[in-house]
């Protein structure tokens, strides 16, 4: 009885060695790792856009305008302008005087004699087909609750169309306006959440 004895705690003894080896060399553990990505959207709207020599006969309606929204979130896409009708505008030059802006910067000609805008305001729409309206200088909704977009964003086309009377001047009939051309700015605004 003895041996046996003697013989199980050799054994016993022997797998403490055994699993106190083993039980030191490996570990692991679960850690687990947040985000929260911040809101964000970016906006590219187009250069400027030139409708060219507009005819009495027909109004010229320009190309599509591509705005680009990027964004995590749902958006929307609002439109205004700086003025309803397109006024004279001076590019900025040495021959711009005093005479037209008050200077030779440029902007829009504020002496009286040279303060002249088309009689029918610019015209806007979404998309072809769509129904075109006049600008405004308050904010107008292009689309709201889009939804989030891919990486390369989502394209809206926007189409202008200006229509012109007898009554609206050419500029090179004003004295000194050779290089001055009808103009308005346009204001897209995209926000996420309307």
């Amino acid at each position: 009885m003895c041996k046996k004895g003697l013989l199980l705690m050799v054994v016993f003894v022997g797998m403490l060695c055994c699993v106190s080896a083993y039980a030191d060399t490996t570990g692991n553990g679960n850690q687990t790792v947040d985000a929260t990505p911040v809101a964000t959207l970016a906006l590219t709207v187009p250069g400027g856009a030139n409708l060219g020599a507009i005819s009495i006969a027909a109004p010229t309606e320009s190309s599509a305008q591509v705005v680009n929204v990027k964004s995590n979130a749902a958006y929307g896409i609002r439109i205004k302008a700086d003025k309803t009708n397109m006024a004279n505008y001076c590019p900025g030059s040495s021959t711009c005087t005093g005479a037209c802006t008050g200077g030779t910067a440029a902007g829009y000609a504020t002496t009286a004699d040279k303060v002249v805008s088309l009689q029918s305001a610019l015209q806007w729409k979404k998309e072809v087909g769509g129904t075109y309206a006049n600008i405004t200088v308050t904010d107008v909704t292009v689309s709201t609750a889009q939804a989030a977009t891919v990486d390369a964003g989502v394209n809206t086309n926007i189409y202008f169309k200006q229509a012109v009377n007898y009554g609206d001047r050419v500029l090179t009939d004003i004295a000194g306006q050779t290089s001055h051309t009808y103009r308005l700015v346009i204001t897209y605004t995209a926000t996420q959440g309307i």
